[in-house]
């Protein structure tokens, strides 16, 4: 079965219930001494024991932690789950990487920060608001101080 349940966030769904029950079938197998096996719930993360009775009510009450898609605590290994195939990666598709960075600079290009308040400023200035610098207002990120404004200008 695929772990695509684990992403699942309706623990309601048939999905999600099969899923739980097939991990429960896996996990049976990896039960200590006192009939407890690692509970990957958000709750318990795979550091506390449960009963597998447990376990079930944690995964259906909190959900299973969506990064244990292999389930190294109940005997899997990497190198099974690599074996089963898994839909392409962004980064396996080739150029995928390319294509969503020129999408980010479209649409956030890159800007001179030091100059752009200023720039602003006189956009709006150009426009008509040239209320825009008042002493509410905030000029390059920075707030105006009236009195050092004021005694530069006496020494300038």
């Amino acid at each position: 079965m695929d772990r695509k349940w684990i992403k699942n966030p309706n623990r309601l769904s048939d999905e999600y219930k099969r899923g739980v029950q097939s991990f429960l079938e896996v996990a049976s197998k990896h039960v200590n001494a006192k009939g407890k096996t690692k509970c990957p719930c958000i709750k318990c993360l795979n550091h506390d024991g449960q009963t597998l009775s447990v376990v079930k009510i944690h995964l259906r009450n909190y959900g299973i932690s969506t990064s244990y898609d292999i389930w190294t605590s109940h005997g899997e290994t990497v190198r099974q789950r690599s074996q089963i195939p898994s839909p392409p990666m962004a980064e396996q598709v080739d150029g995928a990487n390319d294509i969503v960075h020129n999408i980010l600079n479209d649409a956030f290009p890159h800007t001179d920060m030091d100059h752009m308040g200023q720039d602003l400023a006189e956009d709006e200035i150009l426009r008509g608001n040239e209320d825009v610098m008042d002493d509410d207002h905030v000029s390059h990120g920075m707030r105006v101080n009236d009195d050092q404004y004021e005694k530069l200008m006496a020494e300038a």
